[in-house]
Protein backbone atom coordinates (compact mmCIF):
# COMPACT_ATOMS: atom_id res chain seq x y z
CA UNK A 1 0.00 0.00 0.00
CA UNK A 2 2.92 2.30 0.66
CA UNK A 3 4.23 1.84 -2.89
CA UNK A 4 0.82 2.94 -4.23
CA UNK A 5 1.06 6.18 -2.29
CA UNK A 6 4.62 6.67 -3.51
CA UNK A 7 3.55 5.99 -7.09
CA UNK A 8 0.78 8.53 -6.80
CA UNK A 9 3.33 11.20 -5.79
CA UNK A 10 5.63 10.51 -8.74
CA UNK A 11 4.25 10.99 -12.22
CA UNK A 12 5.02 8.05 -14.49
CA UNK A 13 5.09 8.05 -18.23
CA UNK A 14 5.03 5.13 -20.63
CA UNK A 15 8.39 6.19 -21.98
CA UNK A 16 9.89 6.04 -18.46
CA UNK A 17 8.57 2.54 -17.94
CA UNK A 18 9.87 1.30 -21.29
CA UNK A 19 13.24 2.99 -20.66
CA UNK A 20 13.48 1.32 -17.26
CA UNK A 21 12.53 -2.04 -18.76
CA UNK A 22 15.18 -1.67 -21.43
CA UNK A 23 17.84 -0.76 -18.83
CA UNK A 24 16.99 -3.82 -16.77
CA UNK A 25 17.82 -6.13 -19.67
CA UNK A 26 14.27 -6.80 -20.86
CA UNK A 27 13.26 -6.40 -24.47
CA UNK A 28 10.85 -3.73 -25.47
CA UNK A 29 7.88 -4.68 -27.60
CA UNK A 30 7.75 -2.73 -30.85
CA UNK A 31 4.41 -1.27 -31.88
CA UNK A 32 4.36 -3.45 -35.00
CA UNK A 33 4.42 -6.65 -32.95
CA UNK A 34 1.87 -5.18 -30.57
CA UNK A 35 -0.56 -4.60 -33.45
CA UNK A 36 0.09 -8.09 -34.82
CA UNK A 37 -0.74 -9.59 -31.41
CA UNK A 38 -3.86 -7.40 -31.11
CA UNK A 39 -5.01 -8.42 -34.61
CA UNK A 40 -4.49 -12.10 -33.76
CA UNK A 41 -6.53 -11.72 -30.58
CA UNK A 42 -9.29 -9.88 -32.48
CA UNK A 43 -9.33 -12.60 -35.16
CA UNK A 44 -9.61 -15.30 -32.51
CA UNK A 45 -12.46 -13.56 -30.71
CA UNK A 46 -14.18 -12.85 -34.04
CA UNK A 47 -13.91 -16.48 -35.13
CA UNK A 48 -15.42 -17.72 -31.87
CA UNK A 49 -18.23 -15.17 -32.12
CA UNK A 50 -18.94 -16.07 -35.76
CA UNK A 51 -19.01 -19.81 -34.99
CA UNK A 52 -21.46 -19.28 -32.10
CA UNK A 53 -23.66 -17.02 -34.24
CA UNK A 54 -23.71 -19.56 -37.08
CA UNK A 55 -24.69 -22.45 -34.81
CA UNK A 56 -27.34 -20.38 -33.05
CA UNK A 57 -28.98 -19.25 -36.30
CA UNK A 58 -28.62 -22.51 -38.20
CA UNK A 59 -29.51 -24.94 -35.44
CA UNK A 60 -32.92 -25.57 -36.98
CA UNK A 61 -33.36 -26.13 -40.69
CA UNK A 62 -35.24 -23.42 -42.49
CA UNK A 63 -38.68 -24.11 -43.99
CA UNK A 64 -37.11 -23.90 -47.43
CA UNK A 65 -34.65 -26.73 -46.63
CA UNK A 66 -37.47 -28.81 -45.16
CA UNK A 67 -39.56 -28.22 -48.30
CA UNK A 68 -36.62 -29.17 -50.50
CA UNK A 69 -36.10 -32.41 -48.54
CA UNK A 70 -39.78 -33.37 -48.62
CA UNK A 71 -40.15 -32.48 -52.30
CA UNK A 72 -37.07 -34.50 -53.17
CA UNK A 73 -38.38 -37.46 -51.17
CA UNK A 74 -41.67 -37.46 -53.10
CA UNK A 75 -39.89 -37.11 -56.43
CA UNK A 76 -40.35 -33.48 -57.48
CA UNK A 77 -37.57 -32.15 -59.69
CA UNK A 78 -35.95 -28.77 -59.06
CA UNK A 79 -38.01 -26.97 -61.73
CA UNK A 80 -41.28 -28.11 -60.10
CA UNK A 81 -39.95 -27.20 -56.65
CA UNK A 82 -39.07 -23.73 -57.90
CA UNK A 83 -42.56 -23.38 -59.40
CA UNK A 84 -44.19 -24.24 -56.08
CA UNK A 85 -41.89 -21.83 -54.25
CA UNK A 86 -42.86 -19.03 -56.68
CA UNK A 87 -46.56 -19.80 -56.18
CA UNK A 88 -46.12 -19.80 -52.39
CA UNK A 89 -44.26 -16.47 -52.44
CA UNK A 90 -46.78 -14.83 -54.73
CA UNK A 91 -49.63 -16.10 -52.54
CA UNK A 92 -47.77 -14.97 -49.40
CA UNK A 93 -47.86 -18.43 -47.85
CA UNK A 94 -45.60 -19.08 -44.86
CA UNK A 95 -43.93 -21.98 -46.69
CA UNK A 96 -44.18 -23.90 -49.95
CA UNK A 97 -44.90 -26.94 -47.77
CA UNK A 98 -48.47 -25.63 -47.55
CA UNK A 99 -48.99 -26.52 -51.20
CA UNK A 100 -48.03 -30.13 -50.56
CA UNK A 101 -50.76 -30.66 -47.95
CA UNK A 102 -53.73 -31.38 -50.17
CA UNK A 103 -54.91 -31.15 -53.77
CA UNK A 104 -57.46 -28.50 -52.75
CA UNK A 105 -54.76 -26.24 -51.34
CA UNK A 106 -52.63 -26.53 -54.45
CA UNK A 107 -55.63 -25.99 -56.74
CA UNK A 108 -56.84 -22.90 -54.86
CA UNK A 109 -53.47 -21.15 -54.67
CA UNK A 110 -52.47 -22.34 -58.13
CA UNK A 111 -55.63 -20.84 -59.63
CA UNK A 112 -54.96 -17.52 -57.86
CA UNK A 113 -51.38 -17.55 -59.11
CA UNK A 114 -52.51 -18.26 -62.67
CA UNK A 115 -54.90 -15.30 -62.55
CA UNK A 116 -52.03 -13.03 -61.46
CA UNK A 117 -49.74 -13.74 -64.42
CA UNK A 118 -49.85 -12.39 -67.97
CA UNK A 119 -52.58 -13.92 -70.20
CA UNK A 120 -50.21 -15.41 -72.82
CA UNK A 121 -48.50 -17.51 -70.14
CA UNK A 122 -51.62 -18.62 -68.25
CA UNK A 123 -52.32 -21.81 -70.19
CA UNK A 124 -48.71 -23.01 -69.99
CA UNK A 125 -48.66 -22.31 -66.25
CA UNK A 126 -51.97 -24.12 -65.79
CA UNK A 127 -50.54 -27.17 -67.58
CA UNK A 128 -47.37 -27.12 -65.46
CA UNK A 129 -49.33 -26.86 -62.23
CA UNK A 130 -51.70 -29.63 -63.34
CA UNK A 131 -48.68 -31.83 -64.08
CA UNK A 132 -47.24 -31.11 -60.61
CA UNK A 133 -50.63 -31.78 -58.99
CA UNK A 134 -50.89 -35.06 -60.87
CA UNK A 135 -47.42 -36.16 -59.81
CA UNK A 136 -48.15 -35.21 -56.19
CA UNK A 137 -51.69 -36.45 -55.77
CA UNK A 138 -52.21 -39.12 -58.45
CA UNK A 139 -52.79 -41.73 -55.73
CA UNK A 140 -55.85 -39.87 -54.44
CA UNK A 141 -59.34 -40.56 -55.73
CA UNK A 142 -59.50 -37.31 -57.68
CA UNK A 143 -57.21 -34.43 -58.39
CA UNK A 144 -57.50 -30.84 -59.51
CA UNK A 145 -56.81 -29.02 -62.72
CA UNK A 146 -55.74 -25.74 -61.02
CA UNK A 147 -58.88 -23.97 -62.16
CA UNK A 148 -60.32 -24.20 -58.68
CA UNK A 149 -62.47 -27.28 -59.27
CA UNK A 150 -61.99 -31.00 -58.99
CA UNK A 151 -61.39 -33.00 -62.12
CA UNK A 152 -60.31 -36.57 -62.75
CA UNK A 153 -56.86 -36.66 -64.25
CA UNK A 154 -57.27 -39.72 -66.43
Amino acid sequence: MIWLAAAAQQPWALSDISKYWGQRGGNTLSMGWFFIAAAGLAASVGTVWLARWYHRHHARPSPLWIFHGVAQAIGLNLADQWLLIRVAKQQQLPSALTLLLSPDTLAFHGADHIRSIAPPRREAMRRRLAKVAYSLFSRTADSHDCRGRSAPLS
